[in-house]
Order: C-alpha cells, then structure tokens, then sequence
C-alpha cells in the first residue's frame, strides 16, 4: 500500500509539473504574440503618424502652388523654348531694330555638357554706331530671358575707300560680335 503521507506531496509535484508545463506551453508564446503585435502596432501607428504628415505636406503645397503660381508662370517665362524660339529670335530682332543697329543672327555650335541646363547658343553680328551698339547690349541684359552673354568683341568699322583701294576707318560706326547663350526650358522626359 503506498504511503498516505506521500499522496499529498506526489499531487502537489504533479500540480505544479502540470502548471509549469502550461506556463512553458501555453503563455509563453501567449506573451511572445503579444510583444509581436504590440510591435506590429507601433510600427503601423508610426506608419499612420507618417501618412497623416504627408497629407499636411501635400495640403501645404497645393496651398503654396495657389499662391505662388504666377510668380512660377513668370519664372518659367525667362526661359526660351528650345524647339521653337520663334518668340527669342522675335525679340532679338525688336531690340536690334529698336537700338538702331544693323544685325546678322548665326547659330553658333552648341555644346551643352551633360549636366548643365540647357541653352541655345546664338552670335550676333551688329553694326551701326557705338551708342547703339551699346544699347543694344543693354536691351538683350534687360529682355525678359535669361540671357548670358558669352563673349562680346567690338572693333572700329572699315569701309572701302572709293578713290584708293585701301580700308578707310570709319570715325563714328563700329562692328561687334556677341555670342549669346540663352537659357532654355528643360523638356519633360
């Protein structure tokens, strides 16, 4: 016969073998599935705080671009439109006409390196009087594009004697060469 005294002790070690392997079996991955979706949750509610701040981002923008949208339109309007620049040679030849000068537009070679804004490269053969040549300089720095110019070379005017076949230089009348760089739109891709 087993012994009474050992009965109670032997349930109690059965009980708490039983209890132990609940905890290992049963709650332990209880409490890891917790820590799991406690993680899930920041992460999604740090996603939700990021997605709620691009909204007041984009909100923020479309409030900025109502704003400032004319003044983009009128930057924008600096830059030539490189496929026709129809309106650029247009106000080329008004500024020419109106300072006075006699012009000549050549194409010049372009050479945009790879990352550099786009230009169309124009020389302008002037001639007529220094005054004019100067304010014709001047209304292509004050013309509503963004133009640089390059190099510029400004020489006295020689004009064929009549009687002697030798140049004779003219006193009042100059000749320039002026290589404009106009800025150009970027194209979308």
């Amino acid at each position: 016969m087993p012994n009474i005294s050992n009965k109670p002790l032997t349930l109690a070690a059965m009980f708490a073998a039983a209890v132990a392997a609940m905890i290992i079996f049963a709650v332990v991955p209880l409490i890891a599935d917790i820590k799991s979706a406690g993680s899930q949750i920041s992460g999604q509610i740090a996603e939700a705080a990021d997605y709620d701040r691009r909204i007041v981002n984009a909100r923020g923008f479309t409030l900025f671009n109502k704003r400032e949208s004319r003044d983009m339109e009128k930057i924008a309007g600096v830059f030539a439109d490189g496929r026709m620049p129809l309106e650029l040679i247009n106000s080329l030849e008004n500024a020419a006409k109106s300072s006075g000068v006699e012009y000549e537009f050549l194409p010049a070679a372009a050479q945009n390196p790879k990352n550099s804004w786009p230009a169309i490269k124009i020389e302008v053969s002037v001639s007529g009087a220094v005054p004019a040549i100067l304010q014709f300089i001047e209304r292509l720095e004050n013309s509503p594009y963004l133009i640089e110019i390059e190099s510029a070379a400004i020489r006295a005017a020689v004009e064929p004697a009549a009687r002697q076949n030798l140049p004779r230089i003219s006193s009042d009348a100059a000749e320039a060469r002026i290589l404009l760089k106009i800025y150009a739109k970027v194209e979308p891709k």
